[in-house]
């Protein structure tokens, strides 16, 4: 590894640590999970070569039509959470960004289809990423991110549970996970 990608690898990292930082302690909650789903990711990303974009086999096109979805799913989830969601802005829990603060379930738009597209966006970046360079090692960071992405949805989901009561069981007999129609 050279010494950029040590040094990317150590930014990453305590940037992501001081994200995480009113999280560790908290187990119950779902942004606990977070910094491992992003830490799994950051080392994903440091671990594979440095091909980027380059199409040389059917894993790396699966791989750009994943990382394009990641993106879809971020984008449409994020703003779609800012504004049907509305988001409480009173800083009362600070242990959420605000954006995650809603007091209204949002059921449209991707949030028809799945549940928690953040988290499937997650995914589909460390399966897009890991396709670039499938080894022991991106093997393992990709089955960390996978068990540590459903814990923090389903801790995310008894906490909604808790918020919105039965609209959001009755939500989660209609929608899946991460990926529509499937899981």
């Amino acid at each position: 590894m050279t010494y950029a990608r040590i040094g990317l690898l150590i930014a990453a990292t305590l940037g992501n640590l001081w994200l995480a930082r009113k999280m560790f302690g908290k187990p119950r909650c779902h942004g606990f999970y977070r910094f491992f789903i992003f830490q799994s990711i950051i080392l994903l990303f440091v671990l594979k070569p440095g091909r980027a974009f380059c199409i040389r086999s059917v894993a790396d096109m699966a791989s750009v039509l994943l990382l394009f979805f990641s993106i879809v799913y971020a984008i449409s989830g994020y703003y779609l959470l800012c504004t049907s969601g509305r988001p409480r802005a009173d800083g009362r829990d600070t242990t959420f960004f605000e954006f995650e603060n809603t007091t209204s379930l949002v059921r449209t738009g991707i949030y028809r289809l799945v549940r928690h597209p953040m988290y499937g966006s997650l995914l589909f970046l460390a399966l897009g990423t890991y396709l670039r360079e499938i080894t022991v090692m991106t093997t393992g960071l990709m089955a960390v991110c996978l068990v540590f992405t459903v814990l923090a949805a389903r801790v995310e989901e008894k906490e909604n549970r808790q918020r919105f009561g039965v609209a959001y069981r009755d939500y989660c007999r209609t929608t899946k996970r991460f990926i529509p129609y499937l899981w």
